[in-house]
């Protein structure tokens, strides 16, 4: 393979960049970027640009003593350069049919110019107990066009000393480095950060519909439950390609996911954001309310001093998230009540997330999946939902086309299976994803019954009613405000103290199993 080492100072290349991700970066006709199909030593060289179609399109570089491209128009002959910036310079110059190279999308660095954000009057989105942030405007004079808005966090502790500051911010760089080419729908993007100067600035994609759940505290108790496993899908999504990326969130609640100017939830407050949060590295940076950690949303196996974070224990805290949604944003474990308006599948998925041992819990892509089959059963079975019903769009500034896009590939299905059967054991267990894990000590409920699991031998309010084989409300269709309070249908939170901030841990009965002992 040709060196490519004439690259580096040119602004369009990318280095090594996934595909979908490059895809994401061209935002009109006319934008292109050069990138490295691998991070390996020899990748091959990508053009990936934008036809008048408005089709991404990826053409790769070949050489065979000079650089050509592999003609983009079929009537066009091949023309060789000596150069990969001379054959990009002739193809802005002289544009072919379909396809033009207009505006370079340049690199992105992890480091942004003071200058370059505008604050405006009047907004602050958001302060906490470590940051405050701020609606404002981030300045891009080279790709021109009008600023964009964004979310300017602004940590209120920087250090003690000029040294500490210094190492910290380098921390950051290095972190943020890894976060700029997380480009998903369902991800908040993150744009960078201020280094230079005080104070610190953390630079990231501005959602005007705010946070998931004070949207769903004010319009719960009238939402479908239609849109409420909408939600859940589109944060499932957010958060398995984060997993996919290798990243932990360790936050993750309804609080810390955005609804987009489309409609779309966006999963934020990752990666860089926690450790702005608590001012340092250590595992417990994404404790940053002032009460404290936040232990009502936290997996067993990250309390006490370990702080096993991982992305067993995000999936934990999406079965809170989801215990969030179907319960209208009310605090978790405020009387260890059921929330009876949940649909009956979600009440069966969410057993199956809030497993005391990690290893065992669903994937991410798992629990997306199955909320992609809950939403396209219920489409087949009563019809699509109408846009104009979902509650989203009556937030000033945000408007969603559709209710449903499908996306087979999304949660990966066949390779995730694959990926989890060590698990379980296959001679027991079946491979479909909608398989229980074995059932807990003593019988298994019928319907109708009351099941208490022996497991949670110090808890009497570990019982849970055993839906009928009637379906749910939310499986007709129905709204959430229609439906009776004796369904006997509800989502069961795993059984913590009604006080969760008096956990401890403790091993008992051979398991190890995690309970609340005040």
């Amino acid at each position: 393979m040709a060196s490519h080492t004439d690259l580096q100072d040119k602004p369009w290349w990318h280095g090594y960049v996934p595909r979908k991700e490059a895809a994401r970066l061209i935002e009109q006709e006319g934008d292109f970027l050069i990138r490295a199909s691998s991070p390996g030593p020899a990748p091959e060289i990508i053009l990936t640009a934008c036809n008048d179609r408005l089709e991404r399109i990826h053409a790769t570089l070949r050489f065979d003593g000079n650089w050509f491209l592999t003609p983009m128009d079929s009537a066009t002959e091949r023309i060789t350069f000596a150069t990969i910036s001379d054959l990009v310079q002739f193809y802005i110059t002289h544009p072919q049919k379909t396809v033009q190279l207009v505006r370079g999308i340049p690199r992105l660095e992890p480091e942004l110019k003071r200058g370059t954000i505008r604050f405006e009057k009047n907004n602050s989105i958001w302060e906490g107990a470590y940051a405050t942030t701020f609606w404002c405007n981030l300045l891009r004079p080279h790709l021109g066009g009008d600023p964009l808005p964004v979310a300017v966090k602004v940590p209120l502790n920087e250090g003690e000393n000029a040294d500490e500051t210094a190492a910290r911010k380098e921390r950051l760089l290095v972190e943020a480095r890894k976060l700029l080419y997380c480009l998903h729908p369902n991800v908040a993007r993150f744009h960078g950060i201020v280094a230079e100067g005080a104070p610190l600035l953390i630079v990231s994609e501005f959602a005007p519909g705010r946070d998931l759940r004070a949207h769903v505290r004010k319009y719960g108790p009238t939402m479908d439950n239609r849109e409420k496993l909408l939600y859940l899908m589109e944060v499932a999504a957010g958060v398995n390609y984060l997993h996919q990326k290798k990243i932990v969130h360790r936050a993750l609640a309804a609080r810390n996911c955005l609804i987009s100017a489309a409609g779309k939830i966006k999963v934020a407050d990752y990666g860089i954001n926690s450790h702005i949060d608590a001012g340092s590295g250590d595992p417990r940076s994404c404790w940053c309310s002032a009460e404290g950690p936040p232990l009502r949303w936290l997996a067993p196996e990250t309390l006490g001093s370990s702080y096993n974070f991982s992305k067993a224990s995000d999936c934990w805290s999406y079965g809170i998230l989801a215990y969030e949604m179907f319960a209208n944003a009310e605090v978790p474990w405020p009387d260890m009540s059921n929330i009876e308006a949940t649909p009956h599948r979600m009440v069966e998925l969410m057993k199956r997330v809030w497993n005391e041992v990690p290893q065992r819990r669903l994937s991410m892509a798992q629990i997306g999946k199955e909320i992609t089959e809950m939403i396209s059963d219920t489409i087949r079975l009563i019809g699509a939902f109408h846009p104009d019903l979902l509650t989203l769009n009556s937030i000033p500034g945000v408007k969603r086309a559709k209710y449903y896009e499908p996306k087979p590939s999304e949660f990966m299905p066949e390779a995730v299976m694959t990926a989890v059967s060590k698990w379980t054991n296959s001679s027991t267990r079946s491979s479909s994803a909608t398989s229980l894990p074995p059932p807990p000590v003593g019988a298994p409920p019928t319907a109708g019954s009351i099941y208490v699991d022996s497991r949670f031998k110090e808890n009497d309010s570990s019982v849970y009613v055993a839906p009928s084989s009637t379906p749910s409300a939310g499986e007709r269709g129905e709204s959430s405000q229609s439906q009776s309070s004796s369904s006997g249908s509800g989502i069961r939170l795993p059984t913590y103290s009604s006080d969760p901030y008096s956990i401890s841990r403790k091993y008992y009965g051979g398991g190890k199993n995690y309970y609340v002992k005040r």
